[in-house]
């Protein structure tokens, strides 16, 4: 059997289902409100419904609808909205341990940014009801900030993923450098290497490059080469017997791949003043 004053499993599911939709509502009196220092606690709430004893004030009867966006409290005479605080601005609500239909809750208010706690007393329903009814609106406010904060994490981490994306796409599209060993340098974007060789024989492929370039290369190294030869031969050679370097006489001439005639390059004596 169910003890006078205590509420059944089934009115408490209400009750949540009523702030989740509709709102809860309750039939209050209004005790007072109290500037208080912080804001939560049961002993600051004990402490303002305590300060407000004995107050001769008339108290006003009011509907407090509890909802899960936030609290209202409309005079029942005059329809005057009294209070309405996001539940946000809400920190906490008590019922009062000495008297069963006592409650009072703790909002900021926004204009001078101070503690306020407000006290009831209700009509009809203990005032631990009431309390319910806000923990409910409470968990739907912490339930909606952490989806908030899922999707904003989402957000970023698409913001995160497209730009990593953006920069890899912007990475594939650059030109690629490729070095001649004249110290030059080719630029291809990816559309134009398509059908050429791979990048590690573009620079001895004489098809693409300047012919002209690669004849006077492969010139000089053939007259480094002839060179090399030369001293060779002139330390083989016996004393006093002229070498092919001593009269300064290597001549390299050659033909292109197309059978055009290359550049004849003479290499002087650097010792002769006259090849200055």
């Amino acid at each position: 059997m169910k003890k006078s004053g205590a509420l059944s499993t089934a009115e408490w599911e209400n009750d949540r289902k009523l702030v989740m939709s509709s709102g809860a509502p309750f039939q209050v009196k209004l005790l007072g409100v109290v500037e208080v220092a912080k804001g939560r606690g049961v002993d600051v709430c004990e402490a303002a419904i305590h300060s407000l004893k004995g107050s001769t004030k008339n108290k006003r009867r009011l509907l407090l609808t509890v909802k899960a966006d936030g609290i209202r409290s409309v005079d029942e005479e005059t329809d005057e909205v009294v209070f309405e605080q996001p539940i946000e601005k809400v920190s906490f609500c008590s019922p009062y341990p000495g008297h069963t239909r006592l409650f009072s809750y703790i909002a900021r208010e926004a204009t001078k940014k101070v503690w306020i706690c407000h006290c009831f007393a209700s009509m009809k329903d203990p005032g631990e009801r009431v309390c319910h009814a806000m923990g409910c609106a409470f968990t739907a406010c912490m339930r909606k900030q952490q989806s908030r904060i899922a999707e904003l994490n989402k957000l970023k981490a698409a913001k995160k993923e497209q730009a990593r994306r953006e920069a890899a796409e912007a990475e594939k599209a650059a030109p690629v450098r490729l070095g001649l060993s004249s110290g030059a340098e080719l630029l291809f974007d990816d559309d134009e290497m398509d059908g050429m060789l791979d990048p590690s024989e573009m620079a001895c492929a004489p098809a693409e490059a300047d012919k002209t370039t690669l004849a006077l290369e492969k010139a000089i190294e053939d007259v480094e080469k002839a060179l090399q030869v030369a001293k060779i031969k002139a330390d083989e050679a016996p004393a006093g017997e002229p070498s092919a370097s001593d009269t300064g006489d290597v001549e390299v001439t050659g033909e292109s791949a197309e059978g055009e005639q290359r550049p004849v390059l003479s290499v002087a004596n650097p010792f002769n003043e006259d090849s200055q």
